[in-house]
């Protein structure tokens, strides 16, 4: 039986690694997974790009819209007649600024 009274058993990098060094092998290896992430998200983009790219085209359209949308929903129209007219509003801009 070891006697818990006496030094702790020697790890090897201890005292030995300088602080800075050990604190520069942690920020790289954070550095390491957030590149390894980012790879992994744009080789999933480019593989899924036919998928993903409309989602999130229409996930930004969305997010645009709501606010008109919103906006004729407080002024008392019914929520079909509010997104009605935003959808008739946003193609006519589309229509306008395109040709």
């Amino acid at each position: 039986m070891r006697d818990r009274t006496g030094p702790p058993p020697e790890t090897g990098t201890g005292d030995l690694t300088p602080r800075a060094l050990r604190k520069a092998a942690a920020y790289s290896w954070q550095l390491l997974l957030v590149a390894a992430a980012l790879a992994v998200v744009i080789f999933a983009v480019t593989r899924l790009g036919l998928v993903v790219l409309p989602v999130l085209g229409a996930l930004f359209v969305t997010a645009v819209l709501d606010s008109p949308a919103g906006w004729l929903g407080r002024r008392g129209l019914p929520s079909w007649a509010a997104t009605v007219l935003t959808l008739l509003g946003a193609l006519a801009l589309s229509a306008g600024v395109g040709g």
